[in-house]
């Protein structure tokens, strides 16, 4: 009986929801509303209506989880709340999804989202109760495009992925079992363009922008390269082996710091006395600002190192521009 919370199944239960409970749960473990009314003059303190925590401290994450999840049962954490820990914000609402067909009554820190088909997109074994993965990142990537932010689309993506939580292959596949995704195509290419080893939004402007239409010739990419002097793993952009051309795009402004802008260029000697290699090291402006006079360039670098094909001039191409490139 739940009458003082020290009976095996009040303990097991508030030990499974990080000392959160609901009155709805007490009552099934025998209740009576004398008991609560104690209870809360006592070990419970309210957090939502119907809604306790077994202590008169500040919550943490969990607790708030739990409690937002609670409330509204049956229901789960989804969005930004649903993210792996690494992820999630630690501010903000909680972000929980109910049936669509249900209307509830809002509650101060809590943001409800109504949503169809949400028994099946619930992982089984989370606790507490959240969306999968994968329904939550085409979700937030939708949002993202929607909003015109294809760039943010692209890095909640690959975060989610990066995490090894998920993999870019499931996720299309998922969906392509859903209906009325708003930016489908949009995403679909970007989880395709993930699943290809792409790193960054602006790797893939890269691609789409310079390499792709202005015809160079593929790469591979996030190819493990030189070690740091401490031992960790480095990574190239792009490498086109066969030519000893890396492209990297970025660097500086993908750090914060001197230290690792002057690491960069450290790994980029270090590969072309070690093997010969010659590193291209891209801006933004280069690659989202001029990719057709990008494309020539590099195009140029390539062909001096044995690459038998031409530049084709793109969709923004002017005979100018394959000039100035020259």
């Amino acid at each position: 009986m739940a009458r003082d919370l020290d009976d095996p199944a009040s303990r097991r239960l508030l030990a499974a929801q990080d000392d959160v409970v609901s009155r709805r749960q007490l009552c099934e473990l025998g209740a009576r509303p004398h008991d609560l009314e104690r209870l809360l003059r006592g070990p419970l303190h309210l957090v939502h209506p119907g809604v306790y925590v077994a202590h008169n401290g500040p919550l943490t994450s969990r607790q708030r989880d739990w409690a937002a999840v609670l409330c509204h049962a049956p229901a789960a954490l989804t969005g930004p709340s649903a993210l792996p820990p690494q992820l999630a914000p630690s501010t903000g609402p909680v972000h929980v999804a109910v049936d669509a067909r249900r209307t509830v009554r809002a509650v101060p820190g809590v943001l409800v989202h109504r949503t169809h088909d949400l028994a099946a997109r619930v992982h089984p074994a989370s606790r507490p109760p959240r969306v999968r993965l994968e329904h939550v990142a085409i979700d937030l990537a939708s949002r993202a495009v929607a909003d015109g932010r294809t760039d943010l689309a692209f890095s909640l993506l690959a975060e989610v992925c990066g995490t090894r939580h998920t993999h870019p292959e499931v996720c299309r596949r998922v969906l392509a079992g859903r209906h009325r995704v708003s930016g489908r195509r949009v995403i679909d290419a970007l989880l395709t363009d993930l699943s290809t080893g792409l790193g960054s939004f602006l790797e893939r402007q890269y691609l789409v922008a310079v390499a792709r239409p202005h015809g160079l010739p593929p790469a591979d990419h996030q190819v493990p390269g030189p070690r740091t002097a401490d031992g960790r793993r480095t990574y190239r952009d792009l490498r086109h082996a066969a030519y000893g051309v890396v492209v990297e795009l970025d660097g500086r402004a993908t750090h914060g710091s001197v230290t690792a802008w002057e690491a960069d260029h450290e790994r980029d000697l270090a590969a072309a006395a070690a093997s010969g290699e010659v590193t291209l090291r891209l801006s933004h402006g280069q690659v989202l600002g001029r990719p057709c006079l990008t494309a020539t360039r590099v195009g140029l670098v390539l062909a001096r190192r044995g690459w038998e094909g031409s530049v084709l001039p793109g969709p923004c191409c002017s005979s100018a521009t394959l000039t100035a490139g020259a």
